[in-house]
């Protein structure tokens, strides 16, 4: 008796490659669409992180001017820069004991409504 053959006439080891193929293309592209939201998800991540930076940045650049001003001044003051608005809120607070007089800062930056990008209390001299 001749030996068995298991290809058959249809070429049943072909048909079989044909599938492989085709099951590791569709799992190529699904970790491929995978890895592009990861990267595009990334990208808005950095791009946040950048707009924040910039805005502490301004706040902390408009800080650092005004406490160079003795006395601090009290009261709302605006202005623009590097590309972005900025308001700095003043007020004087009681300090039970304190030599000097001393200031609570609110800095908001784009945003006058938004939350303080930066809050700080600087003490000063008398006016």
């Amino acid at each position: 008796m001749a030996p068995h053959d298991d290809t058959g006439a249809g070429g049943g080891e072909e048909g079989m490659m044909l599938a492989e193929v085709l099951v590791g293309l569709a799992i190529l592209s699904l970790v491929t669409l995978a890895m592009l939201r990861v990267f595009s998800g990334t990208t808005m991540a950095v791009d946040r992180v950048e707009r924040i930076r910039d805005r502490l940045s301004v706040a902390e650049d408009v800080l650092s001017e005004r406490v160079a001003d003795v006395p601090v001044r009290v009261g709302r003051e605006a202005g623009h820069r590097d590309g972005l608005d900025w308001w700095l809120d003043a007020v004087q607070v009681d300090m039970p004991g304190a030599a000097v007089p001393a200031y609570a800062i609110h800095i908001r930056v784009g945003n006058s409504a938004g939350p303080p990008v930066l809050s700080s209390v600087v003490y000063g001299k008398e006016p």
